[in-house]
């Protein structure tokens, strides 16, 4: 793990740069790549461990809500993550 320093501005210099182009963080390098956006990210390290149990691996459709809800809570879709857990609560709340 590498460590930026954001007041110095470290994710805007030539070496972090070279790694994420767009310079934002996170990113994680692999032996297959560079993953720079958070579900990628998330999705990768759920299924590189399955033992941990990060991530509901053996439930099709519960991945793919997981998915999916981890893609509204990216900076651009914060108003469909709010849609999202709104419905969520919804359900749960109703199912009780």
């Amino acid at each position: 793990m590498v460590r930026l320093d954001f007041g110095s501005q470290q994710q805007r210099s030539p070496q972090y740069l070279r790694v994420n182009p767009k310079g934002r963080v996170p990113a994680l390098v692999t032996d297959r790549g560079t993953l720079t956006e958070t579900p990628a990210i998330l999705q990768f390290i759920a299924q590189s461990h399955p033992a941990a149990r990060l991530a509901p691996l053996d439930d099709p459709f519960e991945l793919a809500r997981m998915t999916w809800a981890r893609r509204c809570t990216s900076r651009t879709r914060t108003a469909c993550a709010a849609r999202a857990l709104s419905r969520v609560i919804a359900a749960e709340e109703s199912a009780a």
